[in-house]
């Protein structure tokens, strides 16, 4: 059996994370919108194509941002499981060692980032103990009863929260971020909702 057949945990998580976080992306990324005037003045076609290769690169460069406390979260909760220790507080330097020692720090900012990687860590570090041949397979062994899946996913979605009102009201202020912040929230919780389902209720999970 090759390593394609029997994946290893951290990496059906990760490939799920970042078909989640794409899937995101997408849905908060304005898609420009195809027009019939594009068949009777070819050049609006041309102006079209421009657009969609910066929604494209919008997309990419949404989901990287997202996915990137997701990989700290991630590497930390693998070297955990290969070294058999937990935390499950990790301090803000254990995440971002290259700003210890700086005095401009917003230390609510970042302690609240620290903590939804801390709530993602002790996540991860669950699934992969769980074990699974899909990643459908180590989220019900690692949470066998729906509920308690729910009960992660709201305690994340309350520190999200938590995080993303502290920068709209302190860094991004201006009614076009908050918005963008408000409309990420609301397809993340849909994201989840349908995850949800998707898992428990579905028998094609596997």
């Amino acid at each position: 059996m090759t390593d394609r057949d029997n994946p290893a945990p951290y990496d059906l998580i990760r490939d799920y994370e970042e078909q989640f976080v794409y899937e995101l992306a997408r849905g908060v990324v304005d898609r420009p919108e195809i027009s019939v005037w594009m068949i009777l003045i070819p050049i609006l076609f041309v102006h079209h194509m421009y657009l969609m290769n910066k929604y494209k690169n919008g997309v990419h460069s949404f989901a990287r941002g997202i996915m990137e406390p997701k990989l700290k979260a991630l590497d930390k909760a693998l070297k955990e499981t290969e070294s058999g220790t937990e935390c499950r507080e990790l301090p803000p330097e254990a995440y971002f060692p290259e700003l210890e020692g700086r005095e401009d720090l917003d230390r609510t900012l970042l302690s609240r980032q620290v903590r939804v990687i801390n709530l993602l860590k002790t996540n991860y570090r669950r699934l992969m103990d769980a074990g699974g041949s899909s990643y459908g397979r180590l989220l019900r062994r690692a949470y066998p009863e729906q509920q308690q899946y729910k009960t992660f996913i709201s305690g994340l979605n309350k520190a999200e929260r938590d995080l993303n009102q502290y920068l709209t009201v302190n860094f991004h202020t201006s009614e076009a971020s908050v918005a963008i912040v408000r409309r990420m929230e609301k397809q993340c919780r849909l994201l989840r909702k349908k995850e949800i389902s998707f898992f428990y209720n579905s028998s094609g999970s596997d």
